[in-house]
């Protein structure tokens, strides 16, 4: 893994022109916390549980789990935000789920996914609710697009509440599932 320093994203910001706040969303990650980072030193290095996004971001890694195994890139929500309103995170979990290039793969790592320590039974039971909902071959395809995109959240680790956050990692995971059922069951 990279040593990242504060220097690396000043240059890169130099470089590209971009804003703290455009970069902050490229990776994932809160402006505020890019614009405290341009306060400190170059030399000052960024915390360690940061470079997974950062590797992401400047070298197209795949993303490494907590459980160390890893997830394609194409996996991931590629930098990709959830907007704000419904229509947005309905659309963008459907091109999301529309890019999947086969299916049993997206159920694989959802597998290991649920093996991770922290999992809560719920968020099993949704995830094994929306691939029940997938293999039933009764949804529409933009339905079964959203259902997909759903799961690609939930095994991208840096999504909106990265799930290394104690308790709220995976409320974000769960209603994003949930909402993608309850789309599926009107459609």
């Amino acid at each position: 893994m990279s040593q990242w320093k504060v220097a690396d994203i000043s240059l890169h910001l130099e470089k590209t022109g971009d804003s703290p706040e455009k970069f902050a969303k490229q990776i994932q990650l809160s402006n505020m916390t890019i614009r405290r980072w341009l306060k400190k030193p170059m030399d000052f290095e960024i915390p360690e549980k940061y470079h997974p996004l950062l590797d992401r971001h400047f070298h197209g890694k795949t993303v490494e789990t907590t459980q160390n195994h890893e997830i394609p890139e194409w996996m991931t929500a590629r930098s990709q935000q959830f907007g704000a309103n419904y229509t947005e995170m309905v659309s963008t979990l459907q091109n999301n789920g529309e890019s999947v290039p086969e299916e049993q793969s997206v159920y694989q790592a959802v597998e290991t996914k649920l093996t991770e320590k922290g999992i809560d039974q719920v968020l099993r039971d949704y995830a094994s609710q929306v691939m029940a909902l997938i293999k039933s071959g009764n949804l529409i395809k933009s339905a079964k697009a959203i259902c997909l995109g759903s799961l690609l959240y939930l095994v991208d680790p840096m999504d909106l509440v990265p799930d290394a956050i104690p308790i709220l990692g995976y409320l974000d995971d769960m209603a994003v599932l949930s909402m993608a059922m309850q789309w599926a069951h009107k459609k």
